[in-house]
């Protein structure tokens, strides 16, 4: 689990070129569920800046993992920044 924890982190966090294919445009954890993916795990990230979740689903044999980046902004309204990954780079 660690090792799979590892791998996310790291393709997050990882040059756009290299993780180019794998972003999915658009897609929120929202979008995600409407697509058939059952969320499997939420993984809070409480040691950045932000208040930072990663949400990971899971489709036939296709893993999608978000990063939710929720703050903020002026006059307290809330903002949601979502990152969405094929990790698996699988046709739906």
């Amino acid at each position: 689990m660690k090792k799979f924890l590892i791998t996310l982190i790291i393709l997050f966090w990882s040059n756009q070129l290299i993780a180019g294919d794998y972003y999915l445009k658009g897609a929120t954890p929202a979008t995600l569920m409407e697509m058939g993916f059952k969320l499997v795990e939420v993984t809070p990230m409480p040691e950045s800046s932000y208040y930072d979740v990663i949400y990971t689903f899971v489709k036939d044999k296709n893993i999608a993992s978000c990063k939710v980046t929720l703050e903020t902004r002026s006059r307290g309204r809330p903002y949601e920044n979502h990152k969405c990954y094929n990790v698996t780079n699988a046709e739906n």
